[in-house]
C-alpha cells in the first residue's frame, strides 16, 4: 500500500508496508525495522515477542534526539512487552503502540510536522 506524504528529501520515509517488509525512500525492505528521521536499521524481530531491550538498543543510543516512539506491532495493535516499557521510561522516551499500517503513516506524518520521533515496524 502506497502512503506517501510530501517529505524533504534528506528525511526517511516509509512509502509502502506489506509481503513481510517496506518500501523505505523508495528500496524494498525485508522484515522488521527502526525508523529514524534519517536513517532505517534493520533489527532481528518480526514478531512482538521478538522486541526486546538489546534490539531497541539503537533508540536508547538516541534517547535524548526523541520525543516519541512509535511501536507498528504488526497487522493487529498489540501492548508492548513490558521489559520494552520500563525500557522507554527510564529513559523517558515516550511511545505508543498501534497495527502497522497506521504506524507508518504516523511516522510519515510526524515527519512533515519536524517531530522528533521513531518508528519500529513489524512486517505484516
Amino acid at each position: 500500500m502506497d502512503i506517501t506524504p510530501h517529505i524533504r528529501e534528506s528525511r526517511v520515509v516509509v512509502d509502502g508496508y506489506g509481503d513481510g517488509g517496506f518500501r523505505i525512500n523508495g528500496e524494498r525492505r525485508e522484515g522488521g525495522l527502526i525508523v529514524l528521521e534519517t536513517e532505517a536499521l534493520s533489527i532481528p524481530a518480526v514478531s512482538m515477542d521478538d522486541l526486546t531491550p538489546a534490539v531497541l538498543q539503537p533508540l536508547v543510543d538516541r534517547a535524548d534526539a526523541l520525543d516519541v516512539v512509535i511501536f507498528g506491532t504488526g497487522a493487529r495493535m498489540a501492548f508492548l512487552p513490558p521489559e520494552v516499557m520500563e525500557l522507554l521510561d527510564r529513559h523517558r522516551i515516550g511511545f505508543d503502540s498501534m497495527d502497522t499500517g497506521a504506524a507508518c503513516r504516523s511516522f510519515n506524518v510526524l515527519v512533515t510536522e519536524d517531530r522528533r520521533a521513531a518508528a519500529v515496524l513489524l512486517p505484516v
